[in-house]
């Protein structure tokens, strides 16, 4: 993780340089800032049109797979613009653009049902249960309690102690 976090910081640095050099200080400073204001707006706009068309699959009774991913695939977008990063734009514009979305929501599908058919899906890490082995073992006998005979009281039906 570590290792990637590095990286993404040099192609970061990199990036930033090189477009410097291409078009400026200012217009790089622009090109950073600016898509950060519209990224909330996009963020509000985006849920909302996603939202109404999952509530309109679910309300008709089909199974809302595809709006789901698209309200995601979209909220992740646009959160990926409010972060100042020349890749993340980059990201959010694969994720914001339509024939892109559908081909990372597509591929974000078929992923996701070949590690639920394979069993290999889990929400993090999996935890042996643990048991703790030094337990007292109590030691007792069973006894059968019948109801009582007509005329009998119950206090007949108890074993003597």
């Amino acid at each position: 993780m570590r290792s990637f976090i590095f990286i993404f910081l040099i192609l970061e640095i990199s990036l930033g340089a090189w477009v410097a050099e291409l078009f400026g200080f200012w217009t790089t400073l622009l090109i950073y800032f600016v898509p950060t204001f519209f990224g909330l707006p996009l963020v509000i706009f985006e849920n909302q049109m996603n939202w109404a068309t999952f509530q309109k699959q679910m309300a008709s009774g089909r199974a809302p797979d595809q709006p789901l991913f698209n309200l995601m695939a979209g909220f992740f977008g646009s959160l990926l613009l409010l972060v100042p990063s020349l890749i993340c734009r980059m990201m959010a514009v694969f994720l914001l653009f339509p024939p892109t979305r559908f081909l990372i929501v597509f591929s974000c599908k078929n992923w996701w049902a070949r590690k639920m058919m394979d069993g290999s899906f889990s929400f993090g890490r999996t935890v042996e249960p643990h048991f703790e082995r030094d337990a007292q073992v109590i030691d007792i006998e069973a006894i059968k309690i019948s109801s009582p005979a007509k005329g009998e009281s119950s206090d007949s039906t108890r074993p003597k102690s």
